[in-house]
């Protein structure tokens, strides 16, 4: 679960001789990627970018995975992103920073078009298309590939999303943004990869922990490995990177790997919200949410990385 080189020798950073060195070199480490993890862990089109081991207040580990799922289209990461909002929400000096799930995006009230999307992180593709991948003998049979008909609809609920946006072109497209959200205050919060690594350390500090339910059977195994296996308390994965826009999200999708999938919903919008030129952040622990909206204490790096744009 990550050492830590000493001598030459690697300590593992879940024990207490890890955890002393954590603490001398103020609490966090960076650990190696090493090749097999980055077997397990990567595709194409989502990268692990980085991962460290904090000692306080808990014993936990992040990573941190860059998403581009319309490599090798897109431009490099940008060297800055920007969230639009009140200026008493600005990551500068608010006690707290908001997310939510994919399920409060969807059922988000009123008539706030820009905000509330019915089909955030999901989308439908046919049965006949399904079958094909999962159980294509069915496909075979004689009668039955005649009347197959109907839908299936995937989409991804493990995660708590924190959006932000590619900064403004023109001041035209800032003060439409504005507009739209209602806002009077842009940040800079700095480059992503950054932001991301310190939004994983926010959920690390939090207490009492994120709140989520271990409802399914493998987040039942992760958590008891954790707990037995190692000397970590909390585990958190922040994904990053900007939203492709498209009616096509079976082609952004369908060819990832299959434990990719999940993570790739959130990226994947509408053209109708292209206009936003969303960069969003997702964060996820073991389990699934337990509750839609969360408040995560804006800590002192968090601040230190951002500035309101004039």
């Amino acid at each position: 679960m990550g050492a830590f080189m000493s001598n030459a020798a690697p300590i593992r950073l879940d024990t207490p001789e890890g955890v002393e060195l954590l603490a001398a070199h103020g609490s966090r480490v960076e650990v190696s990627i090493s090749d097999d993890l980055r077997e397990h862990s990567d595709c194409p089109e989502i990268r692990l970018e980085s991962v460290f081991a904090e000692a306080k207040p808990y014993l936990s580990l992040a990573f941190v995975h860059r998403v581009d799922l319309d490599a090798p289209h897109t431009s490099a990461t940008p060297a800055s992103v920007v969230k639009y909002s009140a200026r008493r929400h600005s990551a500068i000096d608010a006690e707290c920073i908001k997310l939510g799930t994919a399920q409060y995006y969807r059922d988000y009230p009123g008539d706030a078009t820009g905000i509330r999307d019915p089909d955030e992180a999901r989308y439908v593709e046919s049965l006949r298309s399904s079958l094909a991948e999962w159980n294509p003998d069915a496909l075979d049979n004689g009668w039955l590939r005649h009347v197959i008909d109907g839908s299936v609809a995937y989409q991804g609920d493990g995660s708590w999303f924190f959006c932000a946006s590619t900064c403004p072109r023109t001041q035209r497209e800032r003060a439409a943004l504005e507009n739209e959200f209602e806002a009077d205050c842009m940040t800079d919060l700095g480059h992503p990869a950054g932001f991301a690594q310190e939004l994983a350390s926010a959920f690390a500090q939090m207490a009492p922990a994120p709140p989520a339910a271990l409802g399914e059977w493998l987040h039942r195994l992760q958590e008891h490995a954790l707990r037995t296996q190692t000397n970590f308390e909390r585990v958190v994965h922040v994904c990053h990177g900007p939203v492709v826009y498209t009616n096509d999200h079976e082609r952004h999708i369908k060819h990832l790997p299959v434990q990719h999938r999940a993570s790739a919903f959130a990226f994947v919008k509408h053209p109708r919200f292209a206009r936003q030129r969303e960069y969003r952040f997702t964060v996820s622990t073991i389990g699934k949410p337990a509750q839609d909206e969360l408040l995560v204490r804006n800590t002192q790096p968090l601040k230190d990385r951002s500035t309101i744009v004039p």
